[in-house]
């Protein structure tokens, strides 16, 4: 039961006629069932109680409470109030009435003045009334606020009507003289205008009354005194209509109509027991839309929809079954918005519905009322030839509907009886050839009697021929091909293919061992197409085709799900298998989306639907249209597919749809009608009647933060870097220029797009251009672009967006950026910094010059003391050598003089030791040059001079001799005359082996490292007792004298019998380093 025992009959009659009156709004006009959405304080509207409703030119809707006045975006709420000692402020926070003038101000009406409203400073200039001023308001308590069509605005006061004059920025003031014999009301409740540009006051108190703006008088015409009867005193809206009709809401005697040129006129009144009349006797607000339909809003009784075609109403009340429907009672104010919406206040915030009616007709179950969807859970649609729909649900067994008298006839499982349908739980419908219902069940398959209204059940038919029944009951899906063969799937029993022609029944299960078997026996849906191919949908076992063969025999072919490969089914749990009008397989599938048969690779394809931003998951109907579109219901609303471009568009339950989750119930019927079931009944639409809307919404940036912190404009901000001065100063959206900080590294921008049709469905585009080249795409759930260090310079963001069809408004709102850089990266301090580095660079130039000049003139004082020195060394090796040997030439010369003087011929010995002398000075001249030649520096030359020297002296003496090196740089290079030195020391060397080694082999091994030179001359003669060595003998001496002038050392291992070795290690001069000690270290 819906309901406990514990309800009172008389609240469940309550309940009874609330439901029965208020869930389906007008039975015989479903374009007019409303689906309305609620906005209240919960979303931040700053009151319950809403007076007035307007939009400005820039596209902001704005609301008039008791407690302020509210500008609403479609996403959220700000809010103006009077704040104490702020004059920029309203003057109060009970907002009255809205109006926008000629050139787009914005006017506020309070009980306590009227207010300008200034949209560069989002401040207020307030007008009140002052006795001694005749131009002021003609009273602070303002009930109506009136643009006229030449744009003037009209203020209807608690004390006469008041005329705004925009050149001097006061009012002139227009009062109702008092009639003979009465006192006449001056509150002036209500304005309208006829078509001769005449405004008609209503008053609350003295009726109507005629204003001629050109005289500034008001008239009483007779003609309508009647009207003032009937209408009374007190009136609360007046409207003329496009027909020129005269529409009058009273406080409390109904709704009147008068015509001003057959001066007839009628009272509309609630008449008890008729729903059809108006709901309430107090009119407080009427609206004619942009169809010429008529809104009226009253003091309790919701809002009522005028029917002109037979004058009776429809009533929109509050309806506690229906979240959907109207939440109000006392309604006040209605309002149009630029896409179409019709807004309407109330005494629990607003709402917002769409006058043309939904698109898409819902049906649900109504507890209440028999003639409704029997249960909301709609798991089966069927239409049969005549034009009825089946409708089988998970609870509540089969319905029909018949459109055409629009009444639902139940058929009900009941256990003692027989003939009655075998489950609550209904999963297929079909008609065999003698156009015969049979409906399968979770208990089985049953034929329906039309006639009767009563069940065969598929079993007792074949009672006689248990070869022919069903053996496994729980059934969840039938077909019949064309041979009028009945293919019935199970929910774990496989495949019945039954033949009432051979009253035969073949069972088909799968066989794991066996290919061609069905993938799986839990059967969800099986569909035969067009060339009779039977295709079966699984519970996670695919999809399988099923082909006949000539013989009869069936052929299996199995489509799985392949993680890795695009080219197969999008899920192996199909749930939907549809054939479109060009003979294309689709398959909708639970979790995978939709994909499509390619009969060239007999393959599947999953299909990417662009422009669905929302997650499809799972398809569960699909349908075409004349065009050729597909219709798809999934688990997140209704997709409109186009199959030629790849696009879609989705709607939800805020289109009408019974929820956006649906089930596998759906059918198309002959007329182009489809339906779709799922948790909360069925819709039914036609898709050629749902249209998209033209209107291209403005989109503005709404908002900046830096560092997260909104920024206020005319304020400065603590987390900013712009100082004291303020970063915008007026909105956001108003602004052509940001000049921000290169420190204001993190912020963000938020928009907006003005459509308020369904927000979460306005798309948005938006691009920081001379940052980025391509439009970044998001929609309403993320209104906002985040960017973080951008460099110092100047970029535009832009933003464009769509209305909530989809369609784009291509002109994009823009503000220009601009990042100053820090004080390094400016001109000033890079022509200063550039500046300085130029002095920096020609005095570091002049200091270089300098001490360029310096180390040459150091160079050159050191080549002088390197020739000095090499001019000393030649001196004294001159004159230690070569002088040597010229003074004994001399000597010798001097001896053979002599000897000839004295007769003495015999010069043999002498001539012998002239030549010996003159030898030895030739060679020894030759070795000086070859010392003094640069090209003697080198290691690998003083080596190939050491090697020849050696090869001259032992081949002449028979001594073996052997030569090797190892030298890393090719290019070492000793100081010079460091290589005189060397080639002595190793001839030294040589010349005592040759007198006094007694060897047979001498082996002279050089390796050069980064460190040293390290010359070995060793030789395999009779040695010497190191101990007898002479340590001041003149050879050792000079060869040592010579090493340390090199910077070089001797070592000597010698044994008796075993040869001798000397070692000359060498230091080898590093890179850089000062060559004046070794040049003086030569001349010592």
């Amino acid at each position: 039961m819906l309901f406990s025992n514990r309800l009172t009959p008389l609240f469940c009659c309550w309940l009874y006629l609330l439901a029965i009156t208020g869930l389906k709004a007008h039975p015989g006009d479903p374009s007019k069932e409303v689906f309305f959405e609620h906005i209240s304080v919960d979303k931040g509207l700053s009151s319950t109680s809403v007076y007035a409703i307007t939009q400005t030119w820039d596209g902001f809707l704005w609301i008039g409470t008791q407690n302020g006045l509210n500008r609403y975006d479609g996403y959220g709420f700000k809010s103006f109030n009077f704040i104490p000692g702020n004059s920029a402020s309203l003057s109060n926070s009970w907002v009255k009435a809205l109006a926008v003038d000629k050139v787009g101000n914005l006017w506020v009406a309070t009980s306590s003045g009227l207010n300008r409203y200034h949209r560069e400073t989002e401040s207020f200039t307030s007008y009140f009334h002052h006795k001694p001023q005749k131009n002021s308001l003609a009273d602070n308590n303002i009930w109506n606020l009136f643009t006229d069509k030449e744009g003037t605005l009209w203020v209807g006061t608690n004390n006469g009507l008041s005329k705004y004059i925009p050149a001097k920025d006061h009012f002139v003031n227009y009062y109702i003289p008092s009639q003979p014999g009465q006192q006449v009301s001056n509150a002036i409740n209500a304005i309208t205008e006829d078509n001769d540009g005449n405004l008609w006051v209503g008053t609350w108190g003295s009726g109507i009354f005629k204003f001629n703006k050109e005289t500034g008088e008001f008239r009483n015409f007779t003609d309508i005194t009647s009207i003032q009867a009937a209408a009374g005193l007190y009136v609360k809206v007046l409207k003329y209509d496009r027909k020129g009709n005269l529409w009058i809401g009273t406080q409390d005697t109904g709704l009147h109509t008068y015509n001003p040129t057959s001066r007839q006129y009628k009272i509309f009144k609630k008449q008890a027991g008729d729903i059809n009349s108006i709901s309430d006797n107090g009119i407080l607000s009427l609206l004619e839309d942009s169809r010429g339909d008529l809104w009226f809003g009253t003091h309790d009784g919701g809002i009522n929809y005028f029917h002109s075609s037979n004058a009776s109403f429809i009533r929109y009340q509050t309806d506690f079954l229906k979240p959907q429907s109207f939440q109000g009672h006392w309604v006040p104010c209605f309002f149009e918005d630029n896409a179409g919406n019709i807004w309407v206040g109330h005494d629990n915030g607003i709402s917002k519905f769409n006058p043309g009616g939904m698109k898409f007709q819902h049906f649900k179950n109504n507890p209440f009322d028999e003639n409704s969807v029997p249960n909301s859970n709609i798991s089966l649609l069927y239409e049969d030839n005549q034009g009825i729909i089946w409708i089988g649900t998970w609870g509540a067994s089969l319905s029909k509907y018949d459109r055409q008298k629009d009444t639902f006839t139940h058929y009900k499982h009941d256990p003692a009886n027989k003939r009655s349908i075998s489950d609550r739980r209904i999963w297929g419908i079909c008609e065999d050839a003698e156009k015969n219902l049979w409906v399968a069940t979770s208990s089985g398959m049953d034929r329906l009697d039309r006639k009767t209204g009563t069940f065969t059940h598929f079993n007792d038919i074949y009672k006689d021929n248990p070869a022919a029944q069903i053996g496994f009951p729980a059934l969840s899906s039938t077909a019949i091909d064309n041979k009028n063969r009945f293919w019935i799937g199970t929910w774990g029993g496989g495949i019945y293919i039954h033949d009432p022609q051979n009253k035969t029944t073949t069972h088909v299960v799968h066989n794991p061992d066996d290919s061609n078997s069905p993938s799986n026996d839990r059967i969800k849906h099986i569909f035969i197409d067009s060339h009779q191919n039977i295709w079966v949908s699984t519970s996670e076992g695919g999809l399988d085709k099923i082909v006949i063969k000539t013989d009869g025999s069936l052929s299996f072919r199995h489509f799985r799900y392949e993680v890795s490969q695009t080219q197969s089914i999008g899920s192996d749990s199909p749930q939907i298998v549809f054939e479109d009008s060009k003979q294309r397989i689709w398959v909708g599938t639970e979790g995978g989306g939709l994909s499509f048969y390619n009969p060239g690779t007999d393959d599947f394809q999953r299909v990417h639907i662009r422009q669905i931003s929302s997650i499809l998951n799972s398809v569960y109907g699909i349908l075409e249209d004349e065009a050729g579109n597909l219709w798809l219901s999934t688990n997140n609303g209704i997709i409109h597919y186009n199959p030629v471009s790849g696009h879609g568009k989705g709607y939800d339950i805020t289109d009408g749809l019974q929820g956006n989750t649906f089930l596998s119930g759906h059918c198309q019927t002959k007329d182009g009608a489809m339906l779709f079931g799922g948790h909360n009944g069925f819709n039914l639409f036609y898709p050629q009647r749902i249209t998209e809307s033209t209107f291209k919404p403005p989109v503005l940036i709404s908002e900046l933060r830096i560092f997260n912190e909104v920024i206020e404009p005319g304020r400065a901000h603590k987390n900013t870097y712009a100082g004291e001065s303020p970063v915008l100063s007026r909105p956001l959206y108003l602004s052509d220029e940001i000049n921000l900080s290169y420190k204001d590294y993190i912020l963000s921008f938020s928009f907006t797009c003005l459509d308020f049709t369904a927000p979460h469905k306005n798309k948005f585009a938006f691009m920081m251009e001379n940052f980025e080249d391509e439009w970044n795409f998001t929609d309403g759930s993320k209104r906002f672009a985040t960017y973080t260090n951008l460099p110092p310079g100047e970029y535009i963001f832009k933003v464009k967006g769509t209305n909530s069809d989809g369609l784009w408004n291509q002109e994009p709102a823009a503000v220009k950026l601009i990042i100053t850089p820090p004080f390094w990266q400016t001109w000033w301090f890079r022509t200063l910094f550039i500046s300085i580095i130029l002095v920096i660079v020609y005095s570091l130039h002049r200091l270089w010059l300098q001490v360029k000049f310096e180390n040459l003139l150091a160079m050159e004082r050191v080549k002088a003391q390197e020739a000095e020195a090499i001019r000393k060394r030649v001196a004294m090796d001159f004159h230690d050598e070569m002088g040597n040997q010229l003074a004994s030439i001399t000597a010798i010369v001097n001896l053979i003089n002599i000897r000839q003087s004295k007769k003495e011929y015999y010069i043999e010995d002498l001539l012998s030791r002239l030549t010996q002398h003159a030898q030895t000075l030739f060679y020894g001249t030759k070795d000086f040059i070859w010392s003094i030649d640069p090209k003697s520096d080198k290691a690998e030359v003083i080596l190939l001079n050491i090697k020849d020297f050696g090869e001259d002296l032992f081949d002449r003496t028979g001594i073996s001799f052997h030569f090797s090196k190892d030298i890393q740089d090719p290019g070492l290079t000793f100081p010079s005359g460091a290589s005189r030195h060397i080639t002595l020391i190793c001839k030294e060397v040589f010349t005592n082996i040759v007198k006094h080694a007694h060897c047979q082999t001498v082996q002279v091994r050089a390796i050069a490292d980064d460190d040293q030179l390290r010359i070995s001359i060793k030789d395999d003669g009779c040695g010497f007792d190191r101990t007898l060595l002479k340590k001041n003998g003149n050879g050792l001496e000079n060869m040592r004298s010579r090493a340390r002038k090199i910077n070089a050392d001797i070592s000597i291992e010698s044994h008796l019998n075993q040869g001798t070795e000397i070692v000359l290690t060498i230091l080898i001069p590093r890179k850089g380093e000062d060559k004046k000690k070794l040049i003086l270290d030569f001349s010592n």
